[in-house]
């Protein structure tokens, strides 16, 4: 059985993307990742067998174990380790099968677009799930927060603002890595405010005391 390999696609723009990563891409049989994600690859992705990851998972495991003797591929946004298959994967077969190749996370790169470091900030994830950030807020220097739809930027300043935080600054990335990314700065209250769409973005907020009320 050949080991499944699971890369990092990184932040989105394939400069963004490790050598080692992209080596493993170019030398698979068979590419599975999320449609948006495959596309992204362009001349990398042509001539190879692809399978997309939809809701069917149990028929993708099925299919996985049946081509197991071809040199497959799972490409995933961002970092392996963070949010990624990775954890599905390793439910469904042993570690010793799986070979984990790490990106750039985008919250790892709005973090460095802004000259700031991570290394005591809590990262968390409120797309697709949910969690009280604002007690956590007074613990860390800075909370970092891939978001979604229903848990947009003005969402989160809007539940800051209910806890008391009006003057948290807030900073919110869109498209990051790409020619056209949007880096903005916020206090809470002139987030909650603002009429701007959002999708699916990183946020950094301030941690710590400063910035209540």
């Amino acid at each position: 059985m050949n080991k499944i390999k699971i890369v990092g696609l990184g932040p989105g723009n394939l400069d963004y993307l490790l050598p080692i990563c992209k080596k493993q891409i170019e030398g698979a049989d068979i590419l599975i990742g999320g449609r948006r994600n495959i596309e992204s690859l362009e001349e990398m992705a042509r001539g190879k067998e692809i399978r997309y990851i939809d809701r069917h998972l149990k028929e993708l495991v099925e299919y996985i174990m049946k081509n197991t003797g071809k040199d497959i591929v799972m490409v995933v946004s961002g970092d392996t380790g963070f949010y990624s298959m990775l954890e599905f994967m390793k439910k469904n077969f042993h570690i010793k099968d799986l070979e984990t190749y790490p990106g750039i996370s985008s919250i790892q790169y709005l973090f460095a677009r802004c000259n700031l470091s991570w290394f005591d900030a809590l990262v968390k994830s409120v797309h697709g799930r949910e969690f009280d950030f604002e007690s956590l807020l007074p613990r860390y220097t800075y909370l970092g927060l891939l978001t979604d739809k229903k848990n947009t930027p003005r969402e989160i300043a809007r539940r800051l603002c209910e806890a008391g935080y009006h003057k948290k600054k807030i900073i919110v990335g869109e498209d990051l890595s790409y020619s056209y990314e949007k880096i903005e700065k916020y206090t809470a209250e002139e987030l909650m405010k603002t009429k701007k769409e959002f999708q699916i973005n990183a946020v950094i907020i301030e941690g710590g005391l400063d910035g209540t009320h």
